[in-house]
C-alpha cells in the first residue's frame, strides 16, 4: 500500500505490518511527481475502543466506563467508512475496555480483513486463552497489556504462542511498574515477543510518571536484548491526529487515545470531512515535548 503525504511517500506492508518512509527527494528518485499534498488525508492507524466495558477496573484507564457498546451494524459501517481505498489507513487497532468481550469481535475483525487493512488488538489477555487458533488469526498481531500481573501476560502470551499468533506485550510508564519490567522482559523473550512502551499519560498520579526522556532511555537499553518499540510521547515527538486517531465506544472521533475532545461523530458525518476541518497542530497536554531528542527506532502511536 502506497501513500503520499507532505513530507514524501509511505510504503505499507500489510503483511509485515512495517512502513518504509521516503523523503521527497527520495519519491522523486522512485516515482515521477511533481506536487506533494497540502496534509495527509488520513492517520495511518485507528485505534478503536469497541468496547466499554472491561474485566478490569485500572484507575488509569481512558474508556467510559459508563458508555454503551455499539451494535455490530454499527461498527461496521465504522470500519466500513474507516476502510474506503481512497483514505489508505493501513492499520486497526481493536481495544476497548477489554474488546474480547464482544461476542461479535472476530466478525468486525474477519469484516476488517476483507476490506484489505491491517488488524492488531490490544487486550489485557485474560480472555485469551479461551479463543480458539482460527479466531485469533483474524488479527495479524495481539497486544497483552501488562496491569501489574505477570503471570495473566505470561498465560496470554503462552497461550498466542501455541497458536502461532504473533504478539507483543504493552508496558506502561508507571513507577509502580518498574519492579517487575526486567521479567516482563524475559516474558518477550521467551515468547519472542515485541514489547510496546507508553509515556504514562495522567493528571492524577504526577508521582507515578516516568518521563519521556527517561522512559526512552529504558527503552534503549531493553533493545539491546529484546524487540522494543515505544509511543510518540516517550520517543519526543506527537502523532496524534496525524499518523494515529481515536474512535470511542460511542462513535467519536478523537485525535488520540488519552485527549478525549471529540472532533465529530462517524455514524453522523464522513470521516473526511471531520478529518479536514480537524484542528491540526496540537500540543500535548502531558508532556512538554519541545526540543526532546527522539530515539531513531520504531514509533507507535
Amino acid at each position: 500500500m502506497l501513500k503520499l503525504e507532505p513530507s514524501g511517500m509511505v510504503v505499507y506492508c500489510l503483511e509485515t505490518g512495517t512502513a518504509a518512509r521516503f523523503n521527497r527527494q527520495e519519491t522523486r528518485k522512485l516515482w515521477d511527481i511533481e506536487k506533494f499534498p497540502d496534509d495527509i488525508n488520513a492517520p495511518e492507524v485507528v485505534h478503536l475502543e469497541v468496547s466499554a466495558r472491561c474485566n478490569l477496573n485500572c484507575s488509569y484507564c481512558y474508556a467510559d466506563k459508563n458508555g454503551n457498546d455499539l451494535p455490530t451494524l454499527y461498527w461496521g459501517k465504522i470500519i466500513r467508512e474507516l476502510t474506503h481505498p481512497d483514505l489508505k489507513i493501513f492499520q486497526l487497532t481493536f481495544g476497548g475496555g477489554e474488546p474480547f468481550l464482544r461476542d461479535d469481535l472476530f466478525h468486525l475483525a474477519e469484516y476488517g480483513q476483507k476490506r484489505g487493512v491491517s488488524r492488531t488488538a490490544t487486550t489485557n489477555g485474560l480472555l485469551l486463552p479461551k479463543c480458539v487458533a482460527s479466531e485469533l488469526a483474524l488479527f495479524d498481531m495481539i497486544d497483552v497489556s501488562y496491569h501489574g500481573d505477570a503471570e495473566a501476560v505470561e498465560q496470554a502470551l503462552a497461550h498466542l504462542a501455541e497458536c502461532g499468533v504473533k504478539r507483543g506485550v504493552i508496558w506502561i510508564g508507571r513507577r509502580s511498574y518498574l519492579p517487575e519490567l526486567d521479567k516482563v522482559a524475559d516474558l518477550c523473550s521467551h515468547y519472542e515477543a515485541e514489547l510496546l512502551m507508553l509515556a504514562y499519560k495522567t493528571h492524577t498520579e504526577p508521582n507515578e510518571v516516568i518521563q519521556p526522556k527517561e522512559l526512552y532511555q529504558i527503552a534503549r537499553q531493553l533493545s539491546n536484548s529484546i524487540r522494543v518499540a515505544a509511543d510518540g510521547a516517550a520517543v519526543g515527538k506527537c502523532l496524534c491526529n496525524y499518523r494515529f486517531a481515536d474512535v470511542d465506544s460511542a462513535g467519536n472521533l478523537m485525535p488520540c487515545s488519552f485527549i478525549r475532545e471529540p472532533m465529530g461523530n462517524l455514524l453522523e458525518k464522513p470521516f473526511y470531512e471531520i478529518w479536514r476541518t480537524r484542528k491540526r497542530e496540537r500540543e500535548c497536554p502531558y508532556f512538554d515535548l519541545n526540543n526532546h531528542h527522539c530515539w531513531e527506532g520504531h514509533q507507535g502511536e
